[in-house]
Protein backbone atom coordinates (compact mmCIF):
# COMPACT_ATOMS: atom_id res chain seq x y z
CA UNK A 1 0.00 0.00 0.00
CA UNK A 2 2.98 2.35 1.17
CA UNK A 3 4.46 1.29 -2.40
CA UNK A 4 1.78 2.37 -4.39
CA UNK A 5 0.76 5.62 -2.96
CA UNK A 6 4.80 6.37 -3.41
CA UNK A 7 4.40 4.86 -7.19
CA UNK A 8 1.71 7.49 -7.72
CA UNK A 9 3.40 10.60 -6.27
CA UNK A 10 6.93 9.45 -8.24
CA UNK A 11 4.18 9.62 -11.13
CA UNK A 12 3.05 12.46 -10.70
CA UNK A 13 6.47 14.45 -9.98
CA UNK A 14 7.64 12.91 -13.27
CA UNK A 15 4.92 13.85 -15.52
CA UNK A 16 5.62 17.53 -13.80
CA UNK A 17 9.28 17.78 -14.74
CA UNK A 18 8.90 15.93 -17.92
CA UNK A 19 6.57 19.14 -19.01
CA UNK A 20 8.79 21.70 -17.37
CA UNK A 21 6.28 22.85 -15.32
CA UNK A 22 7.95 22.11 -12.17
CA UNK A 23 8.61 26.31 -11.98
CA UNK A 24 4.58 26.66 -11.99
CA UNK A 25 4.09 24.32 -9.07
CA UNK A 26 4.59 26.91 -6.16
CA UNK A 27 2.15 29.64 -8.10
CA UNK A 28 -0.21 27.46 -8.76
CA UNK A 29 -0.34 25.08 -5.54
CA UNK A 30 1.44 26.77 -2.96
CA UNK A 31 4.89 26.49 -1.61
CA UNK A 32 4.39 23.77 1.05
CA UNK A 33 2.60 21.52 -1.46
CA UNK A 34 5.00 22.41 -4.38
CA UNK A 35 8.09 21.58 -2.04
CA UNK A 36 6.60 17.81 -1.16
CA UNK A 37 6.09 17.20 -4.76
CA UNK A 38 9.66 18.47 -5.67
CA UNK A 39 10.81 15.90 -3.11
CA UNK A 40 8.56 12.97 -3.71
CA UNK A 41 10.87 11.69 -7.20
CA UNK A 42 14.02 11.29 -4.92
CA UNK A 43 12.43 10.16 -1.96
CA UNK A 44 10.43 7.98 -3.19
CA UNK A 45 13.44 6.42 -5.16
CA UNK A 46 14.69 5.90 -1.36
CA UNK A 47 11.67 4.70 0.76
CA UNK A 48 9.67 2.34 -1.88
CA UNK A 49 12.65 0.35 -3.10
CA UNK A 50 13.65 -1.62 0.36
CA UNK A 51 11.28 -4.36 1.64
CA UNK A 52 8.04 -2.40 3.55
CA UNK A 53 8.09 -3.74 7.50
CA UNK A 54 4.91 -5.61 8.12
CA UNK A 55 3.11 -2.29 10.20
CA UNK A 56 3.45 0.13 7.45
CA UNK A 57 0.50 1.99 8.49
CA UNK A 58 1.75 5.66 9.91
CA UNK A 59 4.34 5.88 6.51
CA UNK A 60 0.68 4.86 4.35
CA UNK A 61 -0.98 8.20 6.29
CA UNK A 62 1.46 10.25 5.39
CA UNK A 63 1.22 9.79 1.46
CA UNK A 64 -2.20 9.70 1.70
CA UNK A 65 -2.17 13.19 3.46
CA UNK A 66 -0.25 14.47 0.94
CA UNK A 67 -1.95 13.02 -2.06
CA UNK A 68 -5.15 14.19 -0.38
CA UNK A 69 -3.98 17.77 0.46
CA UNK A 70 -2.85 17.78 -3.32
CA UNK A 71 -6.19 16.38 -4.78
CA UNK A 72 -8.01 19.24 -2.18
CA UNK A 73 -6.38 22.06 -3.95
CA UNK A 74 -6.55 20.62 -7.60
CA UNK A 75 -10.30 20.21 -7.35
CA UNK A 76 -10.79 23.71 -5.54
CA UNK A 77 -8.56 25.09 -8.32
CA UNK A 78 -11.00 23.52 -11.03
CA UNK A 79 -14.08 23.84 -9.12
CA UNK A 80 -13.21 27.91 -9.05
CA UNK A 81 -12.27 27.40 -12.21
CA UNK A 82 -16.21 26.22 -13.78
CA UNK A 83 -17.92 28.82 -11.40
CA UNK A 84 -15.95 31.87 -12.74
CA UNK A 85 -16.18 31.22 -16.12
CA UNK A 86 -19.60 32.65 -15.78
CA UNK A 87 -19.90 36.31 -16.18
CA UNK A 88 -23.12 37.09 -17.12
CA UNK A 89 -23.66 40.23 -14.83
CA UNK A 90 -19.92 40.85 -14.01
CA UNK A 91 -19.01 44.08 -15.45
CA UNK A 92 -15.08 44.32 -13.80
CA UNK A 93 -12.00 42.26 -14.15
CA UNK A 94 -9.40 40.45 -12.52
CA UNK A 95 -6.32 43.17 -11.98
CA UNK A 96 -8.63 46.39 -12.76
CA UNK A 97 -8.07 49.73 -10.85
CA UNK A 98 -11.17 51.14 -9.79
CA UNK A 99 -12.79 53.80 -7.63
CA UNK A 100 -15.46 53.28 -4.48
CA UNK A 101 -18.12 55.57 -5.39
CA UNK A 102 -18.98 56.66 -1.70
CA UNK A 103 -15.54 56.62 -0.01
CA UNK A 104 -13.46 57.43 -2.27
CA UNK A 105 -10.61 54.94 -2.14
CA UNK A 106 -8.71 53.01 -5.32
CA UNK A 107 -8.33 49.53 -5.27
CA UNK A 108 -7.27 46.37 -7.36
CA UNK A 109 -9.80 43.86 -8.34
CA UNK A 110 -8.37 41.37 -6.61
CA UNK A 111 -11.34 38.50 -7.39
CA UNK A 112 -15.41 38.24 -7.76
CA UNK A 113 -18.50 36.68 -6.98
CA UNK A 114 -21.45 36.76 -9.13
CA UNK A 115 -23.48 36.63 -6.11
CA UNK A 116 -22.26 37.44 -2.44
CA UNK A 117 -20.81 34.85 -0.49
CA UNK A 118 -21.92 36.00 2.75
CA UNK A 119 -25.31 38.08 4.26
CA UNK A 120 -24.71 41.91 2.94
CA UNK A 121 -28.15 43.03 3.29
CA UNK A 122 -27.87 45.43 6.25
CA UNK A 123 -24.09 46.63 5.29
CA UNK A 124 -24.61 50.03 5.28
CA UNK A 125 -22.64 50.20 2.02
CA UNK A 126 -24.93 47.83 0.57
CA UNK A 127 -28.47 49.81 1.68
CA UNK A 128 -30.30 52.00 -1.02
CA UNK A 129 -28.52 50.82 -3.72
CA UNK A 130 -30.84 50.08 -6.92
CA UNK A 131 -30.33 45.95 -6.76
CA UNK A 132 -29.41 45.55 -2.85
CA UNK A 133 -27.48 42.09 -2.49
CA UNK A 134 -28.45 40.88 -6.19
CA UNK A 135 -25.49 42.04 -7.45
CA UNK A 136 -21.86 41.47 -8.64
CA UNK A 137 -19.22 41.95 -4.95
CA UNK A 138 -15.42 42.65 -5.28
CA UNK A 139 -12.53 41.63 -3.18
CA UNK A 140 -10.66 44.83 -3.42
CA UNK A 141 -6.99 45.39 -2.65
CA UNK A 142 -7.38 48.71 -1.54
CA UNK A 143 -4.51 51.58 -1.74
CA UNK A 144 -2.86 52.45 1.63
CA UNK A 145 -2.72 55.64 1.19
CA UNK A 146 -6.18 56.20 0.13
CA UNK A 147 -7.84 53.74 2.86
CA UNK A 148 -5.42 56.17 5.39
CA UNK A 149 -6.99 59.61 4.11
CA UNK A 150 -10.68 57.79 4.20
CA UNK A 151 -11.20 55.63 7.53
CA UNK A 152 -7.77 57.36 9.34
CA UNK A 153 -5.68 53.37 9.10
CA UNK A 154 -4.65 51.11 6.42
CA UNK A 155 -7.70 48.16 5.37
CA UNK A 156 -5.84 44.72 3.98
CA UNK A 157 -9.20 44.19 1.59
CA UNK A 158 -12.67 45.08 1.10
CA UNK A 159 -15.88 43.11 -0.25
CA UNK A 160 -17.83 45.75 -2.16
CA UNK A 161 -20.99 45.95 -4.19
CA UNK A 162 -20.70 46.66 -8.19
CA UNK A 163 -22.57 49.64 -7.88
CA UNK A 164 -20.29 50.95 -5.65
CA UNK A 165 -17.43 50.79 -7.95
CA UNK A 166 -16.80 52.84 -11.07
CA UNK A 167 -13.82 52.71 -13.75
CA UNK A 168 -10.75 55.19 -13.48
CA UNK A 169 -10.36 56.66 -16.75
CA UNK A 170 -6.25 57.65 -16.11
CA UNK A 171 -4.53 55.71 -13.65
CA UNK A 172 -2.46 58.96 -12.44
CA UNK A 173 -0.29 56.66 -9.76
CA UNK A 174 0.08 52.82 -8.68
CA UNK A 175 -2.13 51.75 -6.54
CA UNK A 176 0.02 50.64 -2.99
CA UNK A 177 -1.30 48.00 -1.06
CA UNK A 178 -0.51 45.23 1.34
CA UNK A 179 2.09 42.24 0.51
CA UNK A 180 -1.03 39.94 -1.02
CA UNK A 181 -0.97 42.47 -3.58
CA UNK A 182 2.16 41.65 -5.15
CA UNK A 183 2.29 38.18 -4.40
CA UNK A 184 -1.13 37.96 -6.11
CA UNK A 185 -0.38 40.40 -9.17
CA UNK A 186 3.05 40.43 -9.65
CA UNK A 187 3.28 42.32 -12.51
CA UNK A 188 1.40 45.54 -13.98
CA UNK A 189 0.24 46.48 -17.59
CA UNK A 190 1.15 50.20 -18.49
CA UNK A 191 -0.66 49.43 -22.02
CA UNK A 192 -3.93 47.68 -20.13
CA UNK A 193 -3.94 49.84 -17.19
CA UNK A 194 -4.28 47.20 -15.08
CA UNK A 195 -2.71 44.57 -12.40
CA UNK A 196 -1.80 41.15 -14.43
CA UNK A 197 -2.62 38.37 -11.67
CA UNK A 198 -0.43 35.03 -10.91
CA UNK A 199 -1.15 32.02 -12.46
CA UNK A 200 -3.79 30.52 -10.03
CA UNK A 201 -5.79 33.55 -10.32
CA UNK A 202 -5.63 33.29 -13.93
CA UNK A 203 -6.19 29.66 -14.00
CA UNK A 204 -9.60 30.41 -11.71
CA UNK A 205 -10.77 33.38 -13.69
CA UNK A 206 -10.34 31.99 -16.82
CA UNK A 207 -12.04 34.94 -18.78
CA UNK A 208 -11.01 37.53 -17.32
CA UNK A 209 -7.14 37.26 -17.88
CA UNK A 210 -5.44 39.23 -21.46
CA UNK A 211 -2.47 38.44 -23.38
CA UNK A 212 -0.16 39.24 -20.45
CA UNK A 213 -1.50 36.28 -18.30
CA UNK A 214 -2.86 34.01 -21.36
CA UNK A 215 0.38 32.11 -21.28
CA UNK A 216 0.97 31.37 -17.34
CA UNK A 217 -2.76 30.56 -17.29
CA UNK A 218 -2.43 28.19 -20.17
CA UNK A 219 0.61 26.28 -18.21
CA UNK A 220 -1.90 26.70 -15.13
CA UNK A 221 -4.23 24.63 -17.09
CA UNK A 222 -1.80 22.34 -18.32
CA UNK A 223 -0.52 21.46 -14.99
CA UNK A 224 -3.63 21.19 -13.41
CA UNK A 225 -4.60 18.54 -16.02
CA UNK A 226 -1.26 16.93 -15.50
CA UNK A 227 -2.30 16.18 -12.04
CA UNK A 228 -5.67 14.99 -12.55
CA UNK A 229 -4.71 12.51 -15.33
CA UNK A 230 -1.70 11.11 -13.08
CA UNK A 231 -4.29 11.33 -9.69
CA UNK A 232 -7.11 9.60 -11.27
CA UNK A 233 -4.72 7.01 -13.30
CA UNK A 234 -3.23 6.14 -10.28
CA UNK A 235 -6.87 5.58 -8.56
CA UNK A 236 -8.22 3.77 -11.68
CA UNK A 237 -5.17 1.07 -11.54
CA UNK A 238 -4.86 0.13 -7.95
CA UNK A 239 -8.96 0.86 -6.53
CA UNK A 240 -9.09 -2.66 -6.55
CA UNK A 241 -6.48 -3.68 -4.64
CA UNK A 242 -5.98 -0.87 -2.31
CA UNK A 243 -9.55 -1.00 -0.82
CA UNK A 244 -9.34 -3.87 1.27
CA UNK A 245 -6.13 -2.46 2.68
CA UNK A 246 -7.91 0.72 3.19
CA UNK A 247 -10.19 -0.69 5.24
CA UNK A 248 -7.54 -2.71 7.59
CA UNK A 249 -6.02 0.71 8.31
CA UNK A 250 -9.75 2.46 8.98
CA UNK A 251 -10.42 -0.58 11.82
CA UNK A 252 -6.94 0.39 13.46
CA UNK A 253 -6.60 4.31 13.34
CA UNK A 254 -6.17 5.74 16.08
CA UNK A 255 -7.12 9.71 15.37
CA UNK A 256 -10.12 10.93 13.82
CA UNK A 257 -7.76 12.60 11.24
CA UNK A 258 -6.41 9.64 10.11
CA UNK A 259 -9.98 8.01 9.44
CA UNK A 260 -11.01 10.90 7.66
CA UNK A 261 -7.96 10.59 5.35
CA UNK A 262 -8.46 6.97 4.73
CA UNK A 263 -12.35 7.76 4.16
CA UNK A 264 -12.02 10.14 1.63
CA UNK A 265 -9.52 7.63 -0.13
CA UNK A 266 -11.67 4.71 0.25
CA UNK A 267 -14.61 7.59 -1.25
CA UNK A 268 -12.36 8.05 -4.64
CA UNK A 269 -12.06 4.74 -4.92
CA UNK A 270 -15.72 3.99 -5.24
CA UNK A 271 -16.18 7.47 -7.16
CA UNK A 272 -13.78 6.77 -9.93
CA UNK A 273 -15.23 5.70 -13.33
CA UNK A 274 -13.07 5.64 -16.37
CA UNK A 275 -15.06 7.76 -17.89
CA UNK A 276 -13.89 11.42 -17.08
CA UNK A 277 -17.25 12.58 -18.26
CA UNK A 278 -19.47 10.17 -16.25
CA UNK A 279 -17.36 11.09 -12.94
CA UNK A 280 -17.60 14.87 -13.82
CA UNK A 281 -21.47 13.93 -14.01
CA UNK A 282 -21.60 12.45 -10.88
CA UNK A 283 -19.36 15.43 -9.03
CA UNK A 284 -22.65 17.69 -10.66
CA UNK A 285 -25.25 15.69 -8.99
CA UNK A 286 -23.66 15.66 -5.90
CA UNK A 287 -23.10 19.43 -5.66
CA UNK A 288 -26.86 19.46 -6.15
CA UNK A 289 -27.66 17.13 -3.26
CA UNK A 290 -24.92 19.64 -0.96
CA UNK A 291 -27.03 22.83 -2.52
CA UNK A 292 -30.58 20.49 -0.91
CA UNK A 293 -31.96 20.10 -4.65
CA UNK A 294 -32.18 16.02 -4.20
CA UNK A 295 -35.10 16.40 -7.29
CA UNK A 296 -32.59 17.88 -9.73
CA UNK A 297 -29.86 15.62 -8.39
CA UNK A 298 -31.81 12.65 -9.12
CA UNK A 299 -32.30 13.61 -12.85
CA UNK A 300 -27.97 13.64 -12.96
CA UNK A 301 -27.81 10.71 -11.44
CA UNK A 302 -30.44 8.98 -13.55
CA UNK A 303 -28.51 10.06 -16.82
CA UNK A 304 -25.43 8.62 -15.37
CA UNK A 305 -26.94 5.28 -14.69
CA UNK A 306 -28.50 5.14 -17.73
CA UNK A 307 -25.18 5.25 -19.49
CA UNK A 308 -23.72 2.77 -16.88
CA UNK A 309 -26.45 0.97 -14.88
CA UNK A 310 -23.52 -1.14 -13.10
CA UNK A 311 -21.45 1.47 -11.63
CA UNK A 312 -22.34 0.93 -7.84
CA UNK A 313 -21.31 4.93 -6.44
CA UNK A 314 -24.43 6.18 -8.75
CA UNK A 315 -26.37 4.20 -7.52
CA UNK A 316 -25.86 4.33 -3.91
CA UNK A 317 -25.89 8.34 -4.66
CA UNK A 318 -29.94 8.12 -6.30
CA UNK A 319 -30.27 6.26 -2.93
CA UNK A 320 -29.18 9.37 -1.59
CA UNK A 321 -30.95 11.68 -3.75
CA UNK A 322 -34.11 9.53 -3.30
CA UNK A 323 -33.50 9.71 0.88
CA UNK A 324 -33.92 13.28 0.76
CA UNK A 325 -36.84 13.31 -1.83
CA UNK A 326 -38.95 11.32 0.65
CA UNK A 327 -39.28 7.92 -1.32
CA UNK A 328 -38.02 6.04 1.53
CA UNK A 329 -39.07 2.68 0.00
CA UNK A 330 -36.92 3.19 -3.63
CA UNK A 331 -33.75 4.13 -1.34
CA UNK A 332 -33.90 1.44 0.84
CA UNK A 333 -33.89 -0.68 -2.95
CA UNK A 334 -31.09 1.08 -3.94
CA UNK A 335 -29.13 0.87 -0.96
CA UNK A 336 -29.62 -3.10 -0.47
CA UNK A 337 -28.29 -3.56 -4.17
CA UNK A 338 -24.82 -0.64 -3.32
CA UNK A 339 -24.69 -3.53 -0.27
CA UNK A 340 -24.73 -6.58 -2.80
CA UNK A 341 -22.13 -5.19 -4.74
CA UNK A 342 -20.48 -3.35 -2.12
CA UNK A 343 -21.01 -5.04 1.36
CA UNK A 344 -18.37 -2.87 3.01
CA UNK A 345 -19.84 0.84 1.50
CA UNK A 346 -21.01 2.32 4.86
CA UNK A 347 -22.15 5.08 3.25
CA UNK A 348 -24.85 2.71 2.44
CA UNK A 349 -25.33 1.30 5.05
CA UNK A 350 -26.20 4.44 7.26
CA UNK A 351 -28.60 5.33 4.36
CA UNK A 352 -29.99 2.08 4.82
CA UNK A 353 -30.62 2.48 8.34
CA UNK A 354 -31.98 5.86 7.62
CA UNK A 355 -34.60 4.67 5.42
CA UNK A 356 -35.52 2.04 8.21
CA UNK A 357 -35.90 4.84 10.84
CA UNK A 358 -38.16 6.90 8.67
CA UNK A 359 -40.24 3.61 8.17
CA UNK A 360 -40.91 3.25 12.04
CA UNK A 361 -38.45 -0.14 12.07
CA UNK A 362 -35.64 0.94 14.44
CA UNK A 363 -34.96 -2.43 15.33
CA UNK A 364 -33.46 -2.87 11.55
CA UNK A 365 -32.10 0.32 11.79
CA UNK A 366 -29.94 0.02 15.03
CA UNK A 367 -28.59 -3.52 12.76
CA UNK A 368 -27.58 -0.79 10.04
CA UNK A 369 -25.73 1.65 12.24
CA UNK A 370 -24.17 -1.14 14.00
CA UNK A 371 -22.38 -2.70 10.56
CA UNK A 372 -21.37 1.01 9.59
CA UNK A 373 -19.70 1.24 12.33
CA UNK A 374 -18.07 -2.22 12.45
CA UNK A 375 -16.44 -1.12 8.72
CA UNK A 376 -16.04 2.53 10.15
CA UNK A 377 -15.20 3.21 14.24
CA UNK A 378 -14.83 6.80 14.22
CA UNK A 379 -18.01 7.54 12.18
CA UNK A 380 -19.98 10.36 14.29
CA UNK A 381 -22.95 10.16 12.51
CA UNK A 382 -23.34 6.39 12.73
CA UNK A 383 -22.97 6.71 16.40
CA UNK A 384 -25.68 9.81 16.70
CA UNK A 385 -27.80 7.52 14.70
CA UNK A 386 -27.54 4.58 16.69
CA UNK A 387 -27.81 6.14 19.89
CA UNK A 388 -31.53 7.44 18.39
CA UNK A 389 -32.85 4.00 16.81
CA UNK A 390 -31.99 2.71 20.17
CA UNK A 391 -33.73 4.97 21.97
CA UNK A 392 -36.79 4.37 19.81
CA UNK A 393 -36.58 0.65 20.35
CA UNK A 394 -36.78 1.08 23.70
CA UNK A 395 -39.49 3.27 23.81
CA UNK A 396 -41.21 0.15 21.90
CA UNK A 397 -41.77 2.20 18.05
CA UNK A 398 -42.19 5.56 19.07
CA UNK A 399 -41.86 8.56 16.48
CA UNK A 400 -40.02 8.92 13.86
CA UNK A 401 -36.21 10.28 14.10
CA UNK A 402 -34.56 12.29 12.00
CA UNK A 403 -30.84 11.97 10.78
CA UNK A 404 -28.63 12.25 7.88
CA UNK A 405 -28.46 9.88 4.65
CA UNK A 406 -25.44 9.88 2.67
Amino acid sequence: MAALAAEIQTRIHTAVDAANLTHLTSDLLGAQLAGRIATWGTDNATTASPPLPPRCDVRCEELLQELRGLHNVVAFLATQRAVKAQREGVLYRLGEVLRHKKFGFRGAVAGWDARPVVDVRHWEGVAGLPSGAEQSFYHIFPDTADCIEAFGAPRESRYVAQENLERIETVDRLISSGPQLSQMFPLYSDEEGRFVPCPQLAYQYPNDYDEAAAESAEQAVGLIEILQTELRAGVGEARESIVPDLFRMLSRAERRSDAEVIEDTIWACWRFHPDPALTALLDTGTRLLDAGKPEEALGVFEDVLARDSSWVEAVNKRATALFYCGWYDRSLHDTMAVLEAEPRHFGALAGQGMCFMHQGDYAEAAGSFRKALELHPWRGTAVTNLQAALKATAADGGGNVNGAAE
